[in-house]
């Protein structure tokens, strides 16, 4: 398993920053790593919301089911990805910092099946790409914030 653990602050406050996260069909608009996201499921974003994610790792486009498995609204958020040969569990915590929001993020990354056994070669990767989302997120909400209301 590979741990990725990031901390950004971000100038929109708490409760806009968790309801934007909290919609994961949003992901394609920040993660640069993610070609397509959509949700699944009618209605409001709530706890058991699904979404549906590509991700565009190593040239391979991925199908990735992620499900909300905590929805705690504006402090933390905790999704479950599953796809063929992976598995991550993503918590988001939020908390006002300096008028806007500090965004923790814990994500434990598994591969599946054969591909587990490739799992310390691609940790430099998982990183950078844990890197390049939370870059995305931090300068996606940064220019949301600097828009009048």
């Amino acid at each position: 398993m590979t741990r990725i653990v990031r901390r950004i602050e971000v100038p929109t406050p708490p409760d806009d920053t968790f309801a934007y996260v909290a919609d994961f069909s949003t992901t394609a608009e920040w993660d640069p790593g993610i070609d397509r996201a959509r949700c699944l499921d009618e209605g409001p974003i709530a706890l058991g919301s699904r979404f549906e994610v590509i991700s565009n790792f190593g040239g391979r486009r991925l199908p990735i089911t992620y499900t909300i498995t905590a929805y705690e609204p504006p402090e933390r958020l905790v999704l479950v990805g599953e796809g063929t040969t992976f598995r991550g569990i993503d918590e988001i915590r939020f908390s006002p910092a300096g008028g806007g929001t500090r965004i923790d993020y814990v994500a434990d990354l598994r591969l599946k099946g054969i591909a587990r056994a490739l799992e310390p070669l691609m940790r430099s990767r998982f990183e950078k790409v844990g890197d390049d989302g939370m870059d995305g997120l931090r300068r996606t909400l940064t220019s949301r914030g600097a828009r009048p209301a």
